[in-house]
């Protein structure tokens, strides 16, 4: 009984514990981030002035070569509205900076400016060896927001 009961639980924490294979070698992460070719899968977010939400879908960040795939929720304060009614965080182009480096823990750290139609946005990333994200975004319109996600390289 005794020994049933110790396989059990040790199948439990088994189960319980998080899988390996979605780790990321750190040297990987900082050759995606210094190479500018990664994606992030955004799961959730978190506004200013509101709590967290799971957003799920089809959103990202996606940085290739010297340009910006963007598709984010955004939910906040604007301090100037868009004139075409848009969401300022949808937006394809050229970035005007990028920096990259490494971080705590062998996290690599990637730093862009971009322009949307009407709008400077300053992205922050964080990119950890788990396989997971932090976005952050600033704008000189609009509250500032943070996603989590999965990363993704590119092959």
């Amino acid at each position: 009984m005794k020994q049933t009961f110790a396989l059990a639980l040790l199948l439990c924490l088994l189960f319980a514990c998080k899988s390996f294979e979605t780790s990321i070698a750190p040297e990987q992460l900082q050759s995606a981030a210094d190479g500018r070719n990664f994606a992030i899968d955004i799961t959730d977010m978190y506004p200013m002035r509101a709590p967290g939400k799971y957003v799920g879908g089809d959103y990202f960040v996606r940085v290739s070569g010297d340009s910006v795939s963007s598709y984010l929720p955004y939910m906040g304060r604007a301090y100037r509205a868009s004139y075409n009614g848009g969401n300022p965080l949808d937006f394809d182009g050229p970035m005007l900076t990028y920096e990259s480096g490494v971080g705590k823990r062998n996290a690599s750290i990637v730093q862009f400016t971009a322009r949307s139609e009407q709008e400077v946005l300053a992205y922050r990333i964080v990119l950890y060896a788990n396989g997971e994200a932090d976005v952050d975004v600033a704008s000189n319109n609009r509250d500032f927001i943070s996603y989590k996600g999965r990363v993704r390289l590119s092959e």
